[in-house]
């Protein structure tokens, strides 16, 4: 089983999973215009030592015959097999909520591209008229720290061991994820393991990850790095380009509001925060992204592989 990693002259049948098709080419859709990198990705992917092709989300799986074009599907479709990773819930029930406070948690070293502008913005919007409050661990730059040094509705924490994010996760209501650039997001499972609802925009893979309504709330997005189309919107992805950044750094005023009225619904009515809660322990516990679910999927793949 490899993880995101083509085998060449793999020894022994093997199967792969993967987050976008993207990846094969390190991010950079360039590399795709060029008609030999598609024939030598479409001849590794037809390889017949590759028996299983596992993506991540629907989102993934059609990001690979963006990539690759449609005819590829006669040879692909029938042996790939959406399979979402998995994760072991942390907590047997959600936390309750103490006091009258929102806690809110937003974790992403890369603050323009995981969305911490309007997430600070939003809370500090909402928090003129509600009791609520952001814990944010990311890189900061200076100038967003020298802004927030007196603001009292956000906390920043510097990006440390596994102990600082789980503190910060067993005290928190929900996570607030409005990345820009993530194909998955690993750490919206890390937040239902916790059961926190999440609050994110509808892209991607997150489309899938969050059920709105019953274990989140997704909004509108804007300026994502990815297309609905699932193909990025640059050429060249890494680094991000300089004009898609400066555009980070000033959301619009429309954008904030959407994510503030996400968040005013979930401080304002208790009830529907703790229905969002059980529902986003659920998905760990016997939902998609359960260890359970994962298991008997690759059970299902591995036995075929096997020829068992």
């Amino acid at each position: 089983h490899s993880c995101e990693r083509l085998l060449y002259d793999s020894p022994l049948p093997y199967v792969l999973d993967f987050e976008h098709a993207e990846l094969f080419v390190l991010y950079q859709r360039v590399a795709l215009r060029r008609r030999w990198t598609r024939a030598w990705l479409t001849h590794a992917l037809e390889d017949e030592r590759l028996r299983f092709l596992l993506p991540w989300s629907k989102a993934a799986h059609a990001s690979l015959y963006r990539a690759l074009g449609d005819h590829v599907k006669s040879h692909l479709d029938a042996r790939t097999r959406v399979v979402y990773p998995a994760i072991r819930p942390v907590v047997e029930r959600p936390r309750d909520r103490e006091g009258d406070t929102l806690r809110l948690l937003f974790v992403g070293t890369a603050f323009y591209e995981k969305g911490a502008v309007e997430a600070i913005q939003a809370v500090q919007r909402l928090s003129a008229t509600h009791d609520v409050h952001l814990d944010l661990l990311s890189f900061v730059p200076r100038e967003w720290q020298e802004r927030l040094e007196n603001d009292r509705a956000v906390t920043l924490h510097a990006p440390g061991g596994a102990d600082v994010v789980q503190r910060l996760y067993r005290r928190a209501d929900a996570l607030l994820f409005p990345s820009h650039m993530d194909t998955f997001g690993y750490v919206v499972l890390e937040a239902m393991a916790h059961g926190l609802p999440v609050i994110a925009p509808a892209h991607l893979a997150l489309n899938e990850l969050v059920d709105d309504g019953a274990s989140g709330i997704l909004f509108a997005p804007e300026n994502p790095l990815y297309g609905d189309d699932t193909a990025c919107r640059f050429e060249h992805t890494l680094p991000p380009p300089r004009r898609f950044l400066d555009a980070l750094r000033s959301p619009s005023s429309g954008y904030v509001d959407g994510i503030a009225n996400a968040l005013s619904a979930l401080a304002e009515n208790r009830e529907m925060r703790d229905q969002l809660a059980e529902g986003a322990l659920a998905e760990g516990l016997t939902g998609k992204v359960s260890i359970q679910r994962r298991k008997e999927a690759l059970g299902d793949v591995y036995r075929a592989t096997a020829g068992l």
